[in-house]
């Protein structure tokens, strides 16, 4: 154990080198900055240090920015009035993570910033030693062995004031080339930074220069601001309150920064409040050319005599604080009125489109605008709005249902009340409006599947004239490769070819003979085959027909002898015959007979090919308006309709003309 260390002496060591190395500063636009930042905090704190509460009346600090030949900044030097870089304060400095300044927000890292952008920084600092001024000066490096080199203290005679002044020497290569060329936008990036310090009433006296021309940042701000107006409101039991409202340029405003409420006292910013969702405003306003930010400034007696001695917060109940919070947000919108009323009347356009692609809401909507109003002013998306609508529509559904009860429990006789009577009729008329929604939701989905079809009959690829498969036309009247046992009921537009269709409870699309006739060793796949539900068709007397559909590519002009349709149709009806069908569980649906008769539709387009074929079959009777042809074959007891693409489409329409219009669906 001779010679070692004993654990009262161990120490953990420090590695300037590798501490810095770790800060997550890497070269940006938004990093090269802020160590300029984190000096000027430093003069800030000085000089409230030296002077306390009067301290922006008395703050002087100058910003120098050092250019090169180009005119391209490298170095930067602050002065400030401040305290001074005291005993206290100097050993501060040298102490990583130190806490002095931690109840001003201060982590104890801001100085070694200054090492992670720059070569070097030099510090030369006059203080008061009771009564006496000290002057220290010393050059600050990356080094381990020597981070503080050429370091002074002596007693200083020739009148200099308490002081303390830093360069930031030579940025780095790597930060250089992102470190702003301008005097304003520097100026403005501080001004961003300080912002709170730069809105009060008593403002700190920053200056920010190069070697052409200076800059005051609060006239800076000044020149920036828009449209000031102050007023007063109350908040009972608590007192009045003063706010002052005005527009900044957002170029003064840092990134991710919203629309905000500062609280003050006395005259300094304390803590702050966005407004963004109260107002709804969550982009900048519009003021002339300049794009702005609002800004509110509350003060008052009550929060001067409520703040804690760090000036960082108010010492006062959560509810007091929530009363003024909201008392300055009402201000802020009625300030606020005229963007906010802008922003209503495009909510009120965006609940128009809601409302016209999800009519199931309308009933909600009486008028746009008085609706707009109602909701949230951060609502303002499509999506926000469908979500708000749906909240209004569970709740008016289950204040129908709780009225219908009360209504119900009546013990009386209920039908000799006038006001049960009233009341009766008032729910009714509520269900009735509902109803008229659900349906016209219901058919506005119709027409959006009518139109869809009808786009399926144009061309897929308009350059090389190139038409869609038949395939797309089948995926919009069913889904591809499954049956009824597979999705949910319901979810296919069978109805576009005949609304009867809608009722069958089992079919099967695009799938092969076989995989709902065990018997079959047939791999044709019929387009759409259905079975057992309808009655719509059924004549008195024979089995519940079976539905066969096919679908034939738009304006198709050949078919071989292999490709016949009608060939191909009665094929499957052979295949068909005398078998036994099952779901998917292998339970019976239906047993097809020698008499059972199919209704089959062929959905094409009749060219002049295909009308021969037609012919060859007899399958020439035309159907009312033109739609197409009708035939059947009494040997395989089949009924066929040709169905042309172009009068599927019109007589879809024409059948759902009459809802779209009673319900207003353009």
């Amino acid at each position: 154990m001779d010679g070692q260390a004993q654990p009262s002496s161990l120490h953990l060591k420090e590695d300037l080198r590798g501490r810095i190395a770790n800060l997550a500063m890497a070269p940006s636009y938004a990093n090269t900055l802020i160590p300029l930042f984190e000096a000027i905090m430093n003069s800030l704190h000085a000089v409230q240090d030296r002077f306390g509460d009067d301290w922006e009346k008395k703050c002087r600090i100058e910003i120098q920015i050092l250019e090169d030949a180009e005119g391209n900044p490298h170095s930067f030097t602050i002065e400030d009035n401040g305290i001074g870089l005291d005993e206290r304060n100097f050993e501060s400095f040298r102490t990583y993570d130190s806490r002095t300044k931690v109840k001003k927000g201060g982590k104890g890292v801001g100085r070694l910033t200054w090492l992670k952008v720059f070569e070097s920084v030099r510090v030369s600092s006059v203080y008061d030693a009771e009564g006496v001024h000290m002057e220290r000066s010393f050059k600050f490096v990356l080094d381990n062995a020597a981070a503080f080199q050429d370091y002074s203290l002596t007693q200083t005679d020739d009148g200099t004031d308490v002081r303390t002044f830093i360069e930031l020497r030579d940025l780095k290569d790597g930060y250089r080339s992102h470190c702003p060329k301008k005097l304003e936008t520097i100026a403005h990036r501080i001004a961003a930074h300080f912002l709170p310090f730069l809105i009060a009433d008593e403002k700190p006296e920053i200056r920010i220069s190069n070697a052409s021309e200076s800059l005051n940042l609060a006239d800076v701000v000044a020149t920036n601001m828009f449209e000031p107006q102050s007023e007063t409101f109350e908040i009972e039991d608590v007192g009045t309150f003063s706010i002052k409202h005005l527009l900044l340029n957002k170029a003064l405003i840092e990134k991710g920064t919203e629309h905000t409420v500062y609280l003050a006292a006395h005259e300094r910013i304390v803590t702050d409040h966005g407004v963004n969702n109260q107002t709804g405003l969550d982009t900048p306003i519009s003021c002339g050319d300049v794009q702005t930010y609002y800004v509110g400034i509350v003060s008052s007696d009550f929060l001067d005599d409520n703040v804690t001695q760090e000036r960082n917060n108010f010492d006062i109940p959560k509810q007091a604080y929530k009363a003024i919070t909201k008392g300055a947000e009402e201000a802020a919108k009625e300030y606020l009125r005229e963007p906010i009323e802008r922003l209503i009347e495009a909510k009120a356009r965006t609940i128009d489109k809601v409302v016209t692609n999800f009519p199931r809401y309308a009933y909600l909507v009486q008028d746009r605008g008085e609706f707009a109003k109602k909701l949230p002013l951060n609502r303002k998306t499509e999506e926000d709005i469908y979500r708000e609508m749906s909240v209004y529509d569970y709740r008016a559904s289950r204040d129908v249902k709780n009225d219908l009860r009360v209504l119900a429990a009546k013990e009386d006789d209920p039908a000799s009340t006038e006001e049960f009577n009233a009341k009766l009729t008032e729910v009714m008329d509520r269900i009735g409006e509902q109803e008229r929604a659900s349906l016209a939701e219901y058919v506005s989905k119709r027409k959006l599947v009518i139109e869809l079809l009808a786009s399926r009959l144009g061309y897929e690829d308009k350059e090389k004239e190139k038409l869609y498969r038949e395939e797309a036309i089948h995926r919009v009247v069913c889904p591809l490769r499954v049956n009824s046992g597979d999705i949910d009921y319901g979810n296919h537009n069978l109805w576009l070819i005949d609304d009867r269709l809608a009722y069958y409870d089992f079919w099967a699309s695009d799938q092969s003979i076989r995989s709902f006739i065990k018997t079959s060793e047939a791999k044709e796949r019929p387009d759409l085959i259905l079975f057992q539900g309808s009655h719509l068709l059924r004549r008195e007397g024979t089995d519940q027909p079976i539905v066969i559909v096919e679908f034939k590519r738009p304006a198709r002009k050949e078919y071989t002898d292999e490709e016949n349709p009608i060939k191909q149709i009665y094929d499957y009806i052979r295949e068909l015959r005398d078998n036994r069908v099952t779901d998917n569980d292998g339970a019976l649906i239906t047993e097809i007979g020698s008499d059972t008769p199919f209704f089959c539709y062929l959905v094409c387009d009749i060219t002049p090919r295909l009308k021969a074929l037609l012919e060859d079959y007899g399958i020439v009777q035309a159907l009312p308006g033109g739609r197409g042809y009708f035939g059947y074959n009494d040997t395989r007891r089949a009924y066929v309709e040709v169905l042309q693409y172009s009068e599927i489409v019109k007589d879809a329409r024409l059948r759902h003309e009459a809802f779209f219009k009673e319900l207003g669906i353009n």
